[in-house]
Formats: structure tokens, sequence, C-alpha cells
């Protein structure tokens, strides 16, 4: 048990307390739990896999969104068919990029494919958050950058033995080159704005829920799309259709 001061009749060193509660991670096996701290009391080891990498952080000071992020990204794998549901371009975004960073890391190629962002904006972020050279980057073909409409319907219409086909390759090209695998942040809003529901529907039908192929592939959806376009079969449907499934208003 930690120590824990204690609170007069007042409670006038609740203000005090709410400043040494603290939120504890190891960044071996990520186990987690929160502490009021005091002045007697310290964790150096993690009491799971008994490593001294234990990091504490001020609960004030945490991003609750921000760390949920970090932990789930943390687990994803090669083979991982993920459909995940963003209320916003900004959450939708800043996952996106803390996804594809993680596959850079790890010798993995990286796709993003969306609208909602222009090619130079996204070069613009890669480059000044991750310190990166984009353009050397991208001549080698570690990172690809794509409209929706240039990957999924170049001649108008979605065709989706070519799409299948097409993630296959890259990812046997990515192999050849010493890369593990290929990493996907596919954005399906223009399908919505196309008027594509239905061939967006029989494409996530064409794939297995984990890929037979060293890839990660997260297909995002809006919020508003799912609530305005689709019915809740349509959505039962696509969970089906992927192994990992972050909708969590949509369960």
């Amino acid at each position: 048990m930690y120590d824990v001061p204690e609170l007069d009749n007042n409670g006038d060193n609740k203000k005090e307390l709410s400043k040494q509660i603290h939120f504890l991670l190891c960044e071996i096996c990520f186990w987690c739990a929160s502490c009021l701290s005091s002045k007697t009391v310290s964790v150096a080891k993690c009491p799971n896999c008994y490593n001294n990498k234990i990091k504490w952080m001020p609960i004030s000071n945490i991003n609750l969104y921000q760390l949920g992020m970090t932990r789930m990204l943390q687990t994803v794998e090669l083979g991982n068919h993920i459909i995940a549901v963003y209320i916003n371009n900004d959450e939708k975004f800043n996952e996106a990029f803390a996804f594809l960073k993680e596959g850079l890391q790890r010798n993995e190629a990286i796709v993003i494919t969306t609208t909602d962002l222009s090619k130079d904006e996204i070069r613009a972020r890669m480059r000044n958050k991750w310190k990166v050279d984009v353009a050397e980057l991208e001549s080698r073909g570690d990172i690809i950058i794509r409209t929706t409409e240039e990957v999924y319907f170049p001649d108008g219409i979605p065709n989706i033995q070519r799409i299948v086909a097409l993630w296959s390759t890259l990812a046997e090209n990515c192999l050849s080159r010493g890369k593990l695998g290929i990493r996907i942040f596919g954005d399906m809003t223009a399908f919505f704005k196309n008027g594509f529901t239905k061939e967006l529907l029989e494409y996530e039908s064409c794939l297995e829920q984990r890929f037979n192929f060293p890839a990660i592939g997260i297909c995002a959806y809006d919020s508003n799309d799912i609530d305005n376009y689709m019915t809740s079969e349509q959505i039962r449907q696509l969970q089906q259709h992927h192994n990992t499934v972050w909708m969590e208003n949509y369960q």
C-alpha cells in the first residue's frame, strides 16, 4: 500500500493531494497504476516484469486520449486489419501520423491515402514533426502519399480486385527491399463523398479479418459517415471483416 496524506474535516489538503497523484507506466510491459505519492514512497521496479523502467507522470499533465492511443498503437502487429472511427479530423490525423511514425521506426514502408489533407500538408507535417527527409524517403518508396481516388478509384469507379492486388504487390516489393512489411492508413471518407457506399462494403467484405501478407492496415471512418450512410447491419458487416475494432460507440 502507498502512504496517503490524511485530509482534515474541511478538506483543506485536497488541492495539495491532487498535485501528488501520479500515473505509473512500465515502459517494457505497459503495466500501469495510479499512485498517491508522498516523499516516503517510491516504486522503482515494475511488479509485473520486475524491470526498473517505470515512468512517473503527474495526472494533471496527462492527455488521457493520447495515452490510450499510444498504448493501442503499441499493440498492433503485422497482419492486423483494423477498423477505426473518428469524431473529427484532428483525432483522425493525430492517430494516423502516430501510427505511421511507429511503422517507419519499425522498418516498415508506410502509406497514407486521404483527401482531407493535401499531399503538401502531409509532407510538411511529417517533415516538421518527425524531422525526416520526406523527399528522400518517398523516392525510395519508404513513404507513399496518395489521394483516396488515386488508390481506390483512379478510373472513376472502385475496382476491388485491383485494390487487393495492389496491397499484396506493395507488401512483396517492401520485403524485397529489406522492409519488414507495409503499414497503411486508408481514409474512407471519399467513398461516401463520391456515392460509393455499396462498393466500399463490397471491398471490405473481400478482405480477410487478418491479412495473409505482411501488412498492417487501418481503415479510417468518420463518425458522421457511419451515422448518415450506414445501417446497423452494415456496421456489423464491417466489424466482421476486421480483426481489430476501434469504434467505441458502435459495439
